[in-house]
Protein backbone atom coordinates (compact mmCIF):
# COMPACT_ATOMS: atom_id res chain seq x y z
CA UNK A 1 0.00 0.00 0.00
CA UNK A 2 1.00 3.70 -0.78
CA UNK A 3 -0.16 5.11 2.83
CA UNK A 4 1.47 5.37 6.02
CA UNK A 5 0.46 3.76 8.87
CA UNK A 6 1.07 4.97 12.66
CA UNK A 7 2.23 3.08 16.00
CA UNK A 8 2.37 3.32 19.36
CA UNK A 9 4.74 0.83 19.83
CA UNK A 10 8.68 1.04 19.22
CA UNK A 11 9.02 -2.48 18.33
CA UNK A 12 5.69 -3.41 16.80
CA UNK A 13 4.20 -6.66 15.02
CA UNK A 14 4.10 -6.50 11.77
CA UNK A 15 1.73 -8.46 9.81
CA UNK A 16 1.40 -9.36 5.86
CA UNK A 17 -0.75 -11.98 4.16
CA UNK A 18 -0.44 -14.39 0.91
CA UNK A 19 -2.87 -16.14 -1.12
CA UNK A 20 -1.86 -19.41 -1.91
CA UNK A 21 1.51 -21.47 -0.81
CA UNK A 22 5.32 -19.58 -1.11
CA UNK A 23 8.21 -22.44 -1.94
CA UNK A 24 10.77 -20.54 -2.00
CA UNK A 25 11.72 -18.10 0.51
CA UNK A 26 10.33 -14.57 1.65
CA UNK A 27 12.89 -11.33 2.41
CA UNK A 28 11.23 -8.85 4.65
CA UNK A 29 13.20 -5.35 5.01
CA UNK A 30 12.74 -2.61 7.58
CA UNK A 31 14.58 0.56 6.37
CA UNK A 32 15.60 3.34 8.89
CA UNK A 33 15.95 6.35 7.13
CA UNK A 34 18.97 7.74 8.31
CA UNK A 35 21.16 4.62 8.12
CA UNK A 36 22.59 2.99 5.33
CA UNK A 37 21.90 -0.21 7.12
CA UNK A 38 18.51 -1.49 7.31
CA UNK A 39 16.90 -1.58 10.96
CA UNK A 40 16.02 -5.46 9.88
CA UNK A 41 16.71 -8.07 6.86
CA UNK A 42 15.36 -11.06 7.64
CA UNK A 43 14.68 -14.64 5.61
CA UNK A 44 12.39 -16.83 6.19
CA UNK A 45 12.48 -20.12 4.44
CA UNK A 46 10.18 -21.58 2.87
CA UNK A 47 7.88 -23.03 1.86
CA UNK A 48 5.42 -20.46 3.60
CA UNK A 49 1.95 -21.92 3.77
CA UNK A 50 -1.19 -19.41 2.62
CA UNK A 51 -2.65 -17.18 4.88
CA UNK A 52 -1.90 -14.03 7.41
CA UNK A 53 1.41 -14.01 8.50
CA UNK A 54 4.16 -11.76 11.32
CA UNK A 55 6.65 -11.27 12.74
CA UNK A 56 7.62 -9.18 15.89
CA UNK A 57 10.09 -6.66 16.09
CA UNK A 58 10.45 -7.21 19.53
CA UNK A 59 11.88 -10.70 19.13
CA UNK A 60 14.04 -9.65 16.65
CA UNK A 61 15.39 -6.96 18.54
CA UNK A 62 14.56 -4.07 16.47
CA UNK A 63 13.61 -0.83 18.10
CA UNK A 64 12.10 2.65 15.70
CA UNK A 65 12.54 5.42 17.19
CA UNK A 66 10.03 8.33 17.09
CA UNK A 67 9.80 11.12 14.38
CA UNK A 68 11.21 8.42 11.31
CA UNK A 69 9.42 7.14 8.51
CA UNK A 70 10.59 3.54 8.29
CA UNK A 71 9.50 1.76 5.24
CA UNK A 72 8.86 -2.06 5.29
CA UNK A 73 8.88 -4.48 2.35
CA UNK A 74 7.87 -8.48 2.29
CA UNK A 75 9.48 -9.88 -1.22
CA UNK A 76 8.32 -13.64 -2.13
Amino acid sequence: PEHMAVTRSASPRLYWAVDREVEGSIEIVVNDPESDAPALAKTIPGPVAAGLHAIDLAAEGVVLRPGRDYEWSVSL
